[in-house]
């Protein structure tokens, strides 16, 4: 069987995932308690956020602290097996998501506590990507703290005795605990601790433990004395870690996710790491009760080529593997045995097909003429990856400047120098990242690097002759040295790409704010008709197709509605400019500036209606990741202010009492307008290529903005009440989501009833109408055809002209539902108040489940 027919076979198994977002507030029990909904709705795998131990109170799971048990806090392993078995008993199965590369830096987690008592000699000293030449750097404390450690303590569970820095337990070296023992005259103790710098196996430190607890609990009073008068200063200077200024990143030894200095980076390259990060989800895979794998930022990992061929290897070939994987323009997903990514690039293709590229371009143009906007995306793209360089990745920089000046041409650049080329050439990178495991670089990965070099000649020639010397010598250099340089630039352009462009550049450049998602690229032409029918074409089966995630910008219907901007760009800067006027005087000192007024009014009408709360939250998170009036580290806390009560009483207030009617009024005008193209992205998300994935509560409208906004509670009762009920075509202005509801429990279930329709290839259908997008799929069972307006416009259609892409005879219609329509010579009626239609040969029944 060839590698895309074992990917068609394994795809075929999954007709739709349901993401859910565990932590504190949302456990097994809560997703147990939906089984009976999930499968109403006709979902076949639940896709479950990470249920590894994390830190406490983690809302997302991705701060794991030990990747060998299942969180208590979530119910534990005995509640994941009662959840799994409750799925199993309504045929949903569970993707479990993973995350190999990185770990909280967390007392809690047992590999990082050993790192920082025994250092390199530490039993998993090899678990972490750390430079172990210099102290561990815990990025702690305030600028203007002289002594780091506070105190000393005794963890007697532990059996170790700990420094507490800004509030932490950290564990001492055992020579220090060593001399402390001396003190009290513990000699035995004191000798069984001294030797563990030498040698530290398990019965070593197990005895060693042992006696202190035994030599604390004789002589409390001197053993408590004996801590309080320690010369902490001296202590500090001599640990496997230094506490340094939390501001002070430079000093980091290893390496992170992106710039979070809690998260450390993980080995998976080493076979021994492998198999303790996977020992636990390869063991719920083999005993069935888990599916399939999701893989967390696989581009963070030294090798990901490698990685993604041993986790098949391990995982075995009925084992749906997908990773999350941010393509570039033009850049296909490279030849691993996966089965495809989590879908940002469908996500985005799918938005696309309703966004007028005329109008989007107006807008774009207004806000240039203003001079809010200045300089080509690239340039922009360039200058906000190399501000974040120096802003948030130092010490990646200089890990990374180390490794450049010990290949050959490069030892006597100057240290500065080099730096200073390696930022802009990272700067200039067109992707993500390359895949250079060995040399010769493949062809794909060698156009990388010189297309960086080219667009580095344009944007910054000062540093190209230098920056040329470093791409021949990552071309070139063979042995240890190339492979070190290879990987820490590999491994750095992913987060200079992720901090430049999908949390800083999407904050600033906001014509239009739909098309401002993670995976999309803003210099990029906006695909329509042949273009946009070849983009779904390419869709893999084994790929998710999300129009969420937890990681996205805004919701589904949120982009809707934007979306809808650009089809009447005029109306839209009509309301701005009379908006602009109306509200200067609602401004403090001049806050919020021109750009930040656009994107306020842009967000308040796609989110309405909306909360002064959830609207502080959002505005705080979008000014921070701009970083024009400050940043995370350095708010701006005047100006933050002065915009958030520009907004409340925009919201609340009496000054935006016209402001909410000129609302209310658009929404009134454009509700049906909205529900269509919400309904359309729903429709195209079940019936293209793919494995539908539908986020946690977003089956009904979806106006959520980036998290935290999109991880609120979810009104599953709501839901579960609709879901239980006949539901029939929604009303035109349909604000709740109800007609999505329907499409996706009628789609699920004609996939479930006929998985060839949607194994079939994907065909275009062009139609003599403007304004409306359509495709088929044809087995040998039926045909499913599927089409929908994508301008307001277009929606009032009365009839389709097919030509021969459909034979004459009566269809079954699944949207809107109930009933068939008949198609003669090639044309079929259209309801204008249910434009979006879905059509299924009458060999394929298409009733929802009752």
């Amino acid at each position: 069987m060839t590698a895309e027919a074992q990917t068609a076979a394994r795809a075929g198994r999954f007709r739709a995932t349901y993401r859910v977002q565990f932590n504190d507030n949302f456990t097994f029990a809560d997703a147990e308690r939906l089984a009976p909904y999930l499968a109403a709705l006709g979902i076949s795998h639940l896709y479950a956020s990470p249920i590894f131990a994390a830190r406490a109170g983690s809302a997302h799971g991705y701060d794991m602290v030990d990747p060998t048990r299942i969180s208590d806090a979530l119910g534990g392993e005995a509640g994941f097996r009662r959840l799994a078995a409750a799925l199993r008993a309504k045929g949903i199965g569970i993707i479990l998501d993973i995350v190999p590369n990185h770990m909280a830096a967390d007392a809690a987690n047992p590999y990082w506590m050993d790192v920082l008592e025994f250092g390199k000699a530490a039993a998993s000293a090899g678990v972490f990507d750390i430079d172990f030449s210099r102290p561990i750097a815990l990025p702690w404390v305030g600028d203007d703290v002289s002594e780091p450690i506070e105190s000393l303590r005794l963890d007697a569970a532990a059996g170790r005795i700990e420094a507490v820095v800004a509030g932490n337990g950290v564990p001492l070296r055992p020579a220090s605990v060593a001399l402390l023992l001396d003190r009290i005259g513990a000699l035995e103790a004191a000798e069984a601790f001294r030797s563990l710098e030498a040698e530290a196996d398990e019965a070593a430190i197990a005895a060693a433990r042992a006696a202190l607890r035994t030599a604390a609990a004789a002589a409390p009073d001197a053993f408590a004395r004996a801590l309080q008068s320690a010369d902490l200063t001296a202590l500090h200077t001599t640990q496997h870690w230094r506490a340094v200024p939390w501001r002070r990143t430079e000093a980091l030894n290893y390496r992170r996710f992106f710039e979070v200095s809690h998260l450390v980076g993980v080995r998976a390259e080493d076979p021994a790491v492998f198999e303790m990060v996977h020992r636990l989800p390869l063991a719920l895979v083999r005993e069935g009760l888990v599916q399939g794998l999701r893989v967390d930022h696989i581009d963070g990992l030294c090798d990901p080529a490698g990685y993604a061929g041993a986790l098949r290897d391990a995982a075995g070939e009925d084992t749906l593997i997908l990773i999350e994987k941010i393509l570039g323009r033009d850049e296909p997903l490279r030849d691993w045995p996966i089965d495809g990514t989590t879908g940002y690039e469908r996500l985005n293709l799918i938005n696309a097909a309703f966004v007028s590229a005329r109008g989007r371009a107006r807008l774009q143009r207004a806000l240039e003429d203003e001079g809010l906007i200045e300089g080509s995306p690239e340039r922009r793209l360039f200058d906000a990856k190399h501000a974040v360089l120096d802003r948030s990745f130092r010490p990646e920089l200089a890990r990374l400047a180390d490794r450049a000046a010990k290949l050959p041409g490069l030892e006597a650049v100057p240290r500065g120098a080099l730096t200073a080329t390696l930022a802009a050439l990272l700067a200039a990178f067109p992707v993500y990242r390359s895949y250079i495991d060995a040399l010769p670089a493949s062809l794909e990965d060698e156009a990388l690097w010189r297309e960086a070099l080219r667009r580095l000649e344009h944007l910054s020639p000062g540093d190209a002759a230098a920056a040329g010397q470093i791409v021949e010598a990552a071309l070139g250099a063979g042995g240890e040295p190339g492979d070190l340089f290879r990987t820490a630039f590999q491994q750095l352009s992913g987060p200079a790409m992720a901090k430049g462009y999908e949390d800083t550049e999407l904050y600033r450049s906001v014509a239009l704010t739909s098309v401002n998602e993670v995976g999309s690229d803003l210099g990029a032409e906006t695909p329509a008709g042949d273009a946009l029918h070849a983009s779904f074409a390419a869709f893999s089966l084994g790929g998710q197709t999300p129009l969420a995630t937890h990681d996205t910008k805004r919701g589904a219907d949120t982009r809707a509605r934007l979306n809808l901007l650009s089809h009447d760009p005029e109306d839209w800067l009509a309301h701005v400019k009379r908006w602009r006027e109306r509200h200067a005087g609602l401004k403090q000192n001049d806050a919020p500036d021109a750009l930040d007024e656009w994107l306020i009014y842009q967000t308040l009408f796609a989110a309405w209606p909306i909360t002064t709360e959830r609207a502080r939250g959002y505005f705080e998170k979008a000014l921070r990741e701009a970083k024009r009036h400050g940043s995370w580290t350095d708010p701006d806390t005047a100006y933050e202010e002065a915009l958030h009560g520009f907004v409340a009483e925009l919201i609340e207030g009496e000054g935006g009492a016209d402001f909410r009617s000129d609302i209310e009024a658009l929404h009134q005008r454009l509700a049906a307008d909205a529900a269509r193209f919400g309904l359309g992205q729903t429709v195209l998300q079940l019936t293209l290529p793919g494995i539908p994935d539908i986020y946690r509560g977003t089956e009904l409208a979806d106006l959520s903005l980036v998290d935290p906004d999109n991880r609120r509670p979810v009104d599953w009762e709501r839901r579960i009440a609709l879901a239980e009920g006949p539901l029939e075509a929604a009303p035109a202005g349909d604000r709740e989501g109800v007609a999505k509801l329907a499409a996706i429990r009628a789609l699920l279930a004609l996939r479930a009833a006929h998985p060839a329709l949607f194994a079939a290839p994907y065909e275009a259908v062009p139609l003599r109408q403007e304004g409306w997008f359509a495709f088929k799929r044809v087995a040998e069972e039926g045909t499913l055809f599927v089409a929908l307006p994508v301008t307001p416009a277009a929606a009032r259609a009365t009839a389709l002209d097919t030509g021969t892409a459909l034979r004459d005879g009566d269809f079954t219609r699944v949207l809107p539902p109930e009933g068939t329509v008949s198609v003669a010579g090639g044309r079929l009626a259209i309801d204008p108040d249910h434009p979006v239609t879905v059509l299924a040969h009458p060999g394929a029944s298409s009733g929802p489940a009752t």
